[in-house]
């Protein structure tokens, strides 16, 4: 008889305790007087009620991080947002740190370009004036055997390097135009 009524003053306390627990861990809100109820917006759309409890206010998770365009996920116990559009920005940022990166390398090519044709035309010209005086010389002296051509040959080939390094600068102006319109 003793075993009895020992045990069950045991499984009453034990019951009790548990009871005891899990009221104090659920009851946070439970018998709360709701001071109000509040209308809230996000970006001039109203959702669903919150309510004001002890001075906080309670809203539904779910339909707020909705209107905001957040993502929601639960996880354990844990409520998770997160922005979308703050990571399409991120990836957005990056995207345009590598156009202005293209553009400044493409900046830098059309100088080395511009120098290499600025050079060439310097070859051009004291070049030509080589010919002109050495023609002329020959002419004054009738010299016969006066043989150009070496120089006439720098010339038409630093004359092919300006056309061909001009295209190079179009084709990256026009490229460095493109993407800038993409910054935009």
């Amino acid at each position: 008889m003793k075993k009895i009524i020992y045990s069950a003053l045991v499984s009453a306390l034990l019951f009790g305790s548990v009871a005891a627990v899990s009221y104090a861990a659920t009851s946070g809100l439970i018998g709360k007087k709701v001071q109000g109820i509040i209308t809230v917006s996000v970006n001039g759309k109203a959702v669903k009620d919150a309510v004001v409890i002890d001075g906080t206010t309670y809203a539904p998770v779910r339909s707020f991080s909705e209107a905001a365009g957040y993502a929601l996920n639960i996880e354990g116990g844990t409520v998770k947002l997160s922005n979308p559009t703050q990571e399409s920005s991120e990836d957005q940022i990056v995207s345009e740190l590598k156009i202005k990166d293209r553009i400044q390398t493409l900046q830098t090519m059309v100088k080395q370009y511009q120098l290499t044709i600025d050079t060439d035309n310097e070859i051009i010209t004291q070049t030509q004036a080589s010919i002109d005086n050495l023609t002329a010389l020959s002419k004054q002296n009738d010299i016969p055997f006066l043989d150009l051509s070496a120089s006439k040959k720098k010339v038409e080939d630093a004359k092919a390097e300006i056309t061909d390094l001009q295209k190079k600068i179009d084709a990256a102006n026009a490229e460095i135009t493109g993407l800038q319109d993409q910054l935009k």
